[in-house]
């Protein structure tokens, strides 16, 4: 039997067989056809950064011909100002455009989406367009700035078939970089921030900050990209980064596939080369490129990267326990409070290690947003959270979470691009070791790391009786399954303390039951504090040790179910008699 080792270790052989094939293509191409391939190379890269912001982060940004044109006058200027050789410029255009990548940024940062970060992004690719065009004494304005092409290092890059080489072993580099990043931590964080940014972040996943590192990458990728399209024709002008530019560069991230290393490449070279074939047909060469994007998003809507089958990777694992914990959660006081309206008033409670506490209530009894207010995502008016006698109150939610909280949502928090096992190891994220270069250069102990990673999850889904699953999309999940991976996700980084909003709603009494044993067995084999809010009466009670009861946003009763159950009070608010 092939092992997944065996596949993934098959796909890299298959995969660094194309460059291999690609240093050939010299040998069959005359000056003309060899400027279009170098062009291919260059597009190959735009399209690459490009997608990782607008298909693996799934920001609608438009920034991209900014870092193109910011990585090609980046390249130009150390070259004629300061003398630069070429090859010593590619590194200034990298971090230029990464430069620009963080500026981008700064609009997502502030929680800017969809077409209104569209329209910010696309005012500074303009905005520096305007730059290039007024700024003569720097980038020679309408004229443009040229481009030396002399020896660098003994290499002469005035040569096509020179700069094709040059192209291909830079284009590599970037595009296994990428492909390392992606299918590290960090890229699954960037694909959790796509799916649902409110679940990535009660990962302990700072959010923030995979974006901007999303966007600088993508900057890095590019403004290289730029400095090769400066070589590429010798001269830089403004009208290389406009509006057309950016509708290019976009119908290829669409026709090879958003989100995809493979289809960045097919997209490419697709709409780089077959427009070639009208060129000697004036005005054909823009409708034929119209055609070409059309009938492929018609006929394969996911684009040309869709064409290629899916392996999934699924390497054997490893298990480990999780580790009781003792003096967990303290609420004092705690308060929300929303121009007048007391969505949570003054409520207290403590959380043991290996203690199930339910809350319940009528709706709008304030029960989600006491577990906002928990985990970060409410404001607290008034009051004191402590976990594990540290004060969380005002900490961020993945802070929150780094410190050992975990949570689930209402209406799920599962990513569903990903696969159950990929979901899993998310939750691992911040148990992971390896930085952004250990990741991108694929070092051995990020190499390492993340198999343990896989190990770990596989096992965890093992003990959920989950295992048989792992390789299956999140989203193609019952609504059971994905309630039970959703769990093993949070409790993956071992946390002490475990917050469940509703996790039986939808789920049919057998699930229910599979749901009550996995409570149980978490606090009372693995020490988890366990923090219940649920409408499912019979469950509570048979899961719960204590139950806090909650209406108008005040605590109304506490104690055990025995006792609950005949409280008069409960009785009349909850239940509708006495």
């Amino acid at each position: 039997m092939q092992t997944a080792t065996g596949t993934l270790s098959k796909r890299r052989r298959i995969f660094w067989l194309v460059p291999l094939i690609a240093l050939a293509l010299p040998l069959l191409t005359n000056p003309y056809t060899q400027f279009i391939a170098n062009a291919m190379l260059i597009y190959t890269l735009v399209t690459l950064g490009f997608s990782v912001v607008i298909g693996n982060l799934g920001q609608l940004a438009f920034a991209n011909t900014a870092f193109f044109g910011i990585g090609a006058y980046a390249s130009a200027i150390a070259s004629t100002s300061l003398g630069l050789p070429w090859l010593a410029t590619i590194p200034i255009a990298g971090l230029a455009g990464a430069l620009g990548g963080f500026l981008a940024s700064a609009a997502a940062l502030r929680g800017i989406r969809l077409y209104y970060l569209a329209i910010v992004t696309l005012a500074f690719g303009e905005l520096m367009r305007w730059f290039y065009t007024h700024a003569g004494a720097l980038t020679g304005g309408t004229d443009g700035l040229p481009v030396p092409r002399g020896r660098d290092f003994g290499l002469a890059l005035s040569s096509g078939t020179v700069q094709f080489y040059v192209f291909l072993a830079i284009t590599c580099l970037l595009v296994a970089g990428t492909v390392n990043l992606l299918r590290s931590r960090i890229g699954r964080a960037i694909i959790a921030v796509r799916e649902n940014e409110i679940a990535t972040a009660s990962l302990g996943i700072p959010t923030s900050q995979i974006i901007v590192t999303a966007f600088m990458w993508s900057g890095f990728i590019v403004g290289i990209a730029g400095a090769m399209f400066a070589l590429h024709t010798g001269r830089v002008f403004p009208e290389s980064f406009g509006l057309t530019q950016l509708i290019v560069n976009f119908a290829m991230v669409l026709v090879g596939g958003l989100g995809s290393v493979v289809g960045a490449v097919l997209g490419a070279v697709a709409l780089t080369a077959l427009p070639e074939y009208v060129r000697a047909f004036p005005g054909m060469e823009e409708i034929f490129f119209g055609v070409i994007v059309m009938v492929v998003l018609l006929v394969m809507p996911k684009g040309l990267a869709s064409l290629l089958a899916r392996f999934p990777d699924l390497p054997t694992t490893l298990s480990q326990g999780l580790t009781p914990m003792t003096s967990l959660l303290k609420v004092e006081g705690l308060s929300v409070h929303f121009s007048g309206l007391k969505a949570l008033d003054n409520v207290s409670f403590e959380l043991e290690a290996g203690q199930v506490r339910a809350v319940i209530g009528p709706n709008g009894a304030g029960k989600t947003t006491l577990f906002n207010a928990i985990s970060g995502y409410a404001r607290p008016t008034a009051g004191s959270v402590l976990l594990e006698d540290a004060e969380i109150v005002h900490c961020s939610p993945h802070a929150i979470a780094e410190k050992g909280l975990r949570r689930t949502f209402q209406n799920g928090g599962l990513f569903p691009a990903l696969t159950v096992l990929e979901n899993v190891m998310t939750g691992l994220h911040t148990q992971t070791p390896g930085t952004f270069f250990d990741v991108l250069l694929g070092r051995r102990k990020a190499v390492e790391a993340e198999i343990e990673t896989r190990e770990k999850a596989r096992d965890l889904l093992k003990l959920m009786s989950m295992d048989h699953m792992a390789g299956t999309p999140a989203g193609d999940l019952s609504g059971g399954q994905q309630r039970i991976v959703e769990i093993v996700r949070t409790v993956a980084s071992e946390p002490p303390v475990l917050l469940l909003d509703e996790p039986a709603v939808g789920l049919s009494p057998v699930a229910r039951q599979q749901m009550m044993e996995i409570i149980k067995r978490l606090s009372g084999e693995k020490g988890v504090g366990i923090l219940l809010i649920e409408h499912a009466v019979e469950l509570v009670m048979a899961a719960a040790d204590r139950i806090l009861v909650m209406a108008a946003g005040t605590r109304i009763s506490e104690g055990t179910p025995e006792e609950i159950r005949s409280d008069k009070a409960v009785l009349e608010a909850y239940l509708g008699h006495a």
